[in-house]
């Protein structure tokens, strides 16, 4: 038999044992209708890819600190991209300054990919990739050659909001331009909650203890000195040294007792005497560790008679548990039913107790 004929009779009889084999195997399950279930029950699908869109808007895979700024890789066109590279960290520096955390560099180019658009970046797009990074603040600078300088553009995202502004500026001021759209656009960043400061007397909670309202300091102690000199056509000069205790009935509202030693204008020079009073205050918050106390006091001078104070003044936060106040107002003395006025400049530090 000839060659030929052998690979003839292979062929055919490979063929044969295919086709037995294919004979022998179970017939394959009949496709279901569409929508009916599989026999053992539902079974996970890959999920469909959502429809294109020019930037996608997916949040972020976690929550960030109020504090948090995505920025951007600058966008340079027609210029040396190290140049973009330094825009970019000028930007950072500036952020930061500010009080800005921004993302990792990693998470940025990753929100940035997100685009599907190639171009300038609209505002519409720098507030969706803003979104995505699942913060509520970010910032986009670009580059353009504009001779014998460049081009800068800044565009800031607050919320839904973006604001956009552009500065041409020669080429050995491009980082000052940086810094001036930044400093316009950007606002300051919010303290992070941690360290939030807290009202002046209010304490706040450990960091394993649940979130609710600062616990209150019940007791002031305040180290006061005041000037006193007179009003109108009586003029004299008074001034007290002393110390107050002050009990909160309120976050905002407290009692005090003072104990003051006086120094005033007496018949023959100046004499000393002790005072009481007891005073009324009512503190108004200004936020960033400021407050704004309002306060009314009564006491009484032996040999002399009662006096009435009215004051207004600033009270800042500088410790922990400590604080600095000055005031002004009006006090009104009776001197041997004589009444007198002056206007008083008070200095205090108190400490919570």
């Amino acid at each position: 038999m000839s060659a030929n004929a052998r690979r003839c009779r292979s062929f055919v009889g490979l063929s044969l044992a295919l086709a037995a084999r294919a004979a022998a195997a179970p017939p394959a399950p009949a496709a279901p209708p569409p929508g009916a279930p599989s026999p053992g029950g539902p079974s996970p699908a890959a999920p469909s890819p959502a429809a294109p869109s020019p930037t996608a808007t997916a949040p972020a895979p976690h929550a960030r600190a109020p504090n948090a700024l995505a920025v951007l890789d600058t966008h340079a066109f027609g210029v040396d991209a190290a140049l973009a590279v330094l825009v970019t960290r000028e930007a950072l520096r500036v952020a930061e300054a500010r009080g800005w955390a921004p993302l990792p560099a990693a998470e940025a180019r990753r929100v940035l990919g997100l685009r599907r658009a190639p171009g300038p970046l609209t505002q519409p797009e720098v507030r969706d990739l803003t979104r995505a990074a699942g913060v509520g603040h970010g910032l986009v600078l670009s580059l353009y050659p504009s001779p014998p300088g460049y081009r800068v553009v800044a565009q800031v995202a607050v919320g839904p909001y973006v604001t956009e502004r552009a500065l041409e500026v020669e080429p050995a001021r491009v980082g000052e331009a940086v810094e001036e759209l930044l400093t316009a656009l950007l606002p300051l960043a919010p303290p992070p909650p941690a360290e939030r400061p807290r009202a002046s007397g209010a304490r706040s909670g450990s960091a394993d203890s649940p979130a609710g309202p600062p616990e209150l300091v019940p007791w002031r102690l305040a180290l006061r000195t005041e000037a006193a000199p007179g009003l109108g056509a009586s003029r004299f000069y008074n001034h007290f040294l002393g110390a107050r205790l002050d009990q909160r009935f309120a976050e905002r509202i407290t009692f005090g007792l003072e104990l003051a030693y006086v120094n005033l204008r007496g018949k023959e020079g100046r004499a000393h005497n002790v005072a009481g009073l007891a005073q009324l205050e009512h503190e108004l918050s200004l936020g960033a560790g400021w407050g704004l106390p309002l306060r009314l006091g009564l006491g009484y001078l032996p040999r002399n008679g009662p006096l009435l104070e009215l004051a207004a003044g600033a009270r800042v936060a500088v410790g922990d548990a400590t604080w600095l106040a000055f005031d002004v107002g009006p006090t009104v003395w009776n001197a041997k039913d004589q009444p007198l006025a002056s206007l008083d400049l008070g200095l205090e530090l108190s400490f919570d107790l």
